[in-house]
């Protein structure tokens, strides 16, 4: 009963203590609302548009699959922040599987996400009456709300996860490491506080090297696309990036090779298609893959020239 009342009355408190941070609150998403009223403007009033590859999840006819998916989506994204093993410059088409089912074993993952806010969110809730602990609602700020434009929810994005929208949110992710830190260090003993600093020290060391590393596969044009197929082998879309690379360097075997993965992954990339039609001998063979690239995408511009100068070549007109 002593509990219940005293969450009763700090709850009935919120309202006073946080005012100040509610009229700050209202202020910035004001200044939100306008800059993205002026950009919808410049854009003409319409969103933009995006295909398939782009977003699969956002093209889903079932609304299940669609949430289910951007919520494994949220839980990817922070699991990217803690862990940025698997890097890729490219995340599109079929680099993350749908979330088709309450069984998929992922929404342990979304599940375990959630928690992990609700705790935050509370203990910022009832640290705010007491003025303590101001910087995990900042961390939590800086974490969560630049990353809403790219959630997916309230307009669809043209990918499925980009690690350069994780910029932002990484300040807030490093603001509640740094937080829990000294939580730790004030009731860590003296063995306790050498121990955290030295593994905190290793982690510093271990995400510096994956850095440098990182930037190697920015180096040139092949070494992007390399790395792109090398992480994720089955993501079509890094096949046809490596691909058109290739093709663009005369090497027209290995370029085949990668536009057969990319249609393998993905049949209906109509790019893949045309492409390979203009490496292939075979005028038939070639006419075929401009056409099925014309009944995947009938408005394909490079297809249509391509055909229609394949068949002028062989004079019908």
């Amino acid at each position: 009963l002593l509990h219940s009342h005293l969450l009763s009355s700090r709850l009935k408190d919120f309202p006073h203590f946080c005012t100040p941070f509610i009229k700050r609150a209202c202020l910035i998403s004001g200044y939100v609302v306008m800059i993205m009223s002026i950009r919808l403007w410049l854009m003409g009033g319409s969103m933009p548009l995006f295909s398939e590859q782009d977003n699969p999840a956002s093209f889903s006819p079932h609304l299940l699959t669609r949430f289910l998916t951007y919520s494994y989506l949220l839980s990817f994204n922070a699991w990217l922040l803690l862990a940025p093993v698997v890097l890729c410059y490219d995340w599109q088409v079929g680099s993350i599987p749908l979330v088709e089912s309450l069984g998929d074993v992922r929404n342990l993952a979304t599940i375990l996400l959630a928690a992990v806010m609700i705790a935050l969110c509370l203990h910022c809730l009832f640290s705010l009456k007491r003025q303590e602990n101001k910087e995990v609602l900042v961390g939590i700020f800086f974490l969560v709300f630049p990353f809403i434009p790219a959630s997916n929810l309230f307009f669809r994005v043209g990918f499925v996860v980009a690690e350069r929208v994780l910029y932002m949110p990484s300040m807030g992710y490093c603001i509640l490491v740094a937080a829990g830190l000294g939580r730790l260090f004030s009731v860590a003993g003296r063995w306790g506080t050498t121990l955290l600093s030295v593994f905190m020290l290793l982690l510093i060391l271990l995400f510096s090297w994956k850095t440098v590393q990182q930037n190697t596969v920015w180096l040139s044009r092949e070494a992007l696309f390399r790395s792109g197929f090398k992480t994720l082998p089955h993501n079509a879309k890094v096949h046809y990036n490596y691909a058109n690379f290739l093709k663009d360097s005369a090497r027209h075997e290995e370029a085949i090779y990668h536009y057969n993965n990319a249609l393998r992954l993905y049949p209906r990339h109509a790019s893949a298609m045309n492409n390979l039609g203009t490496l292939t001998r075979s005028p038939d063979e070639a006419e075929h893959y401009y056409r099925k690239a014309l009944e995947i995408n009938p408005h394909h511009n490079r297809a249509l020239f391509n055909l229609g100068n394949l068949l002028k070549s062989q004079g019908k007109e």
